[in-house]
């Protein structure tokens, strides 16, 4: 590490870059922000110290500005210097004047770090993934002309924007609305084809709040005109604002305003029924703590901070794997085994996801240490490495010699393998799993959606001679929801691998200061009964539904095959094959070879549960980035948006084409649509949330 990164450093100096040492990714020097430039015999003691180094950007460093993509992106930036970061890029550029607001969001994924700011720089190390930064090939600065800040971003960073301050005396009620409802209107890039917003904006005031015109464009110059890129010059908006309130309007004057002085929007089409409330915590049925699982979560629920659903989940996963590859049901010509896939999604820490999986495996220890001492692994990063830990054995073809000469080949056993295929996995950092998938070449999202069908594992890597067969893996993982969100990519929602997994939100079910006291339970009768059920599922095949159950199936499964529009449909595609999945495992712990109906409820009730967190964390997402950031951009514009107007939300950098797609998702989603509107003795398009 100290060789690559003092030749980077070396080189960096030689151009003029400031450095300051880093503990991970944050100074350490008090006040590094004016500390005087840093020479090569201080920056090699901090390498030698085992210290990661940051570049200070801005001025110090000679004018360079740093954009960092940590997500999904859709911009084109300009080819420049390209560092590759453990969760994205760094983008160097070089701006002539200097750039304030160090760090600044321009875009979903996107921020910036001028003048004031640092970027930990290539050669050090990440902490958490232990990979180095490093130069894109082809695009270090040994390698390429640093380009110049594209003009848009650097008008981003030297505009405020914050809302002006608030106008002369304080407005009235009505003033106080119309200057919300224009806070509330998205950005607009001014400029030719940029009028219909502006123009929508005036309309509002001098028809929607029966303001007037001087007042509309005090308000207006305020509170919108300040945040159009570039603003429109005084002459241009004072027309604007004219032009709005001379032209005949088809609504009576102050329809913004109801009786209440309440700011609404009148809606273009009768109102529907209200939707789900998808911002509602899941609530998990009683149903879901049949049997000996509930016995289980109820025994230690009192005694831990970690959810109940938590709980429940780590103990049906862990049950399902340690039974091993045998009781299983058949749909459809397929094997279903007891593996499960699920993620808690929670906050760090306090959603207490780790310690629910403490709680439960002391149970599994106790009753099969030695399974627990090598058939758990930790952490994803790979499909070979994951192949590696249930692997079949690895053979060589030898020649046998008689004499010199080659008169037959044997095999010969290089590496035993892995007799036993029973795998948990735990992945406290799911998101990191998710990063490592999208990589280019990573077989992982490929190895785990074959573990889920039939755990028969290979990969077409080259140098990967390891394959598994009769795998039998099961996945917990941890993930906050705003990790979720930003990182579960297209392709994974688009190829299964998002619904292969039981998605549930979990939090702290309690604040136990001193701790709980399950040291005082008796789990004697638990663990008979455990070790039982454990037994019992190892010596059945097929598992089938009884005749109540069948009937009772057949009227839900109408239901759970129908899926869901958008996102949330995509997530829970494989509802039948978890429910049934699920029933097997409430069957087995009941130590019984048959689905009775009670088995079905309750693991209905987890599936139910699973969906209302898909619905809470995904919201009513489509699954299509530019479609989705559409919509959100619709549902803060009331009076609408033209197609000028969307395409300013991805600052032009998305093509006609692909808006004209996403915008066909939401009119085949029910989530917009669009009217036709006379302005400037012109037609325009204008597009409207449902």
């Amino acid at each position: 590490m100290a060789n690559l990164l003092m030749d980077e450093i070396t080189d960096g100096l030689a151009r003029g870059f400031a450095f300051t040492p880093l503990d991970g990714k944050k100074p350490i020097l008090k006040n590094w922000t004016t500390q005087p430039r840093a020479n090569l015999d201080e920056v090699r003691a901090w390498v030698a110290g085992g210290k990661n180094i940051g570049l200070r950007t801005g001025q110090v460093s000679g004018g360079i500005v740093v954009i960092d993509i940590d997500g999904p992106c859709s911009i084109d930036f300009p080819k420049t210097w390209t560092a590759q970061t453990a969760r994205g890029t760094h983008l160097y550029y070089h701006a002539e004047n200097p750039m304030p607001n160090s760090s600044r969001r321009i875009a979903d994924h996107v921020d910036t770090r001028a003048d004031g700011g640092q970027v930990v720089y290539p050669g050090s190390i990440h902490p958490e993934t232990k990979t180095h930064y490093r130069w894109v090939e082809g695009c270090s600065p040994r390698e390429r002309q640093i380009a110049d800040l594209p003009q848009w971003v650097a008008e981003r960073l030297t505009k405020s924007p914050a809302p002006p301050p608030p106008l002369g005396p304080p407005p009235n009620e009505i003033e106080n609305r119309a200057s919300a409802y224009l806070n509330a209107m998205p950005p607009a890039v001014s400029g030719s084809g940029g009028h219909a917003a502006t123009y929508t904006a005036a309309v509002a005031l001098v028809h929607g709040f029966d303001l007037s015109e001087d007042r509309a464009f005090d308000l207006l110059s305020k509170h919108f005109n300040a945040r159009c890129t570039p603003p429109w010059t005084e002459a241009e908006l004072r027309h604007k604002v004219t032009d709005a309130a001379t032209k005949p309007h088809d609504k009576p004057r102050g329809w913004l305003l109801n009786d209440n002085a309440q700011c609404r929007h009148e809606p273009a089409q009768p109102i529907r029924e209200p939707r789900h409330d998808t911002r509602d915590w899941p609530t998990l049925d009683a149903k879901a703590l049949h049997g000996l699982g509930g016995e289980i979560v109820r025994a230690i629920e009192p005694h831990t901070e970690a959810d109940s659903v938590a709980l429940l989940i780590h103990l049906l996963v862990a049950f399902g794997i340690i039974i091993g590859r045998r009781a299983h049901f058949v749909a459809d010509g397929a094997e279903h085994y007891a593996n499960l896939f699920a993620v808690l999604v929670g906050e760090t820490s306090r959603g207490r996801k780790g310690t629910s999986q403490r709680q439960v495996m002391r149970l599994f220890e106790a009753i099969e240490p030695e399974w627990a001492s090598y058939g758990l692994a930790e952490g994803l990063s790979s499909g070979e490495g994951l192949i590696w830990n249930v692997r079949d054995a690895i053979t060589k073809r030898e020649p046998i010699r008689d004499h010199k000469k080659i008169v037959a080949y044997d095999d010969v056993v290089i590496d035993p393998g892995i007799e036993d295929k029973r795998l948990l996995v735990s992945e406290s950092e799911f998101s990191q799993g998710l990063r490592m998938s999208a990589r280019d070449g990573n077989t992982l999202s490929a190895v785990i959606r074959r573990a889920w069908d039939t755990g028969n594992l290979r990969t077409l890597t080259k140098n990967s001679p390891a394959t598994a067969t009769g795998a039998h893996i099961g996945i917990v993982g941890h993930i906050t929801a705003d990790e979720l969100r930003a990182q579960l990519s297209t392709t994974e929602i688009a190829n299964g691998f998002a619904n292969r997994f039981l998605w549930l939100c979990v939090r702290r079910s309690k604040c136990l200061p001193e701790g709980g006291r399950i040291h005082e339970v008796d789990f004697d009768h638990i663990l008979q009964r455990l070790r039982g059920a454990i037994h019992f599922s190892r010596t059945v095949g097929v598992i089938q539904r009884d005749a109540e159950t069948a009937s009772m199936w057949a009227a839900v499964y109408p239901t759970l095959s129908a899926g869901c529009p958008g996102l949330l449909g995509a997530v829970t595609a494989r509802a039948e094959a978890q429910v049934m999945r699920l029933a097997m495992i409430y069957a087995l712990l009941d130590e019984s070879s048959e689905i009775r109906a009670e088995h079905l409820i309750a693991s209905l009730a987890v599936w139910e549960y699973a969906e209302l967190s898909c619905r809470y964390i995904f919201g009513n997402a489509i699954g299509d980035d530019v479609a989705d950031g559409i919509l959100r951009g619709l549902q803060g514009a009331p009076m609408g948006m033209t197609r000028t107007a969307i395409s300013g939300l991805f600052n032009r950098h998305v093509s006609a084409v692909r808006i004209d797609a996403a915008l066909a998702i939401l009119v085949n989603h029910n989530r917009a649509y669009a009217k036709r509107s006379e302005t400037d003795g012109r037609t325009v398009e204008i597009w409207f949330p449902m």
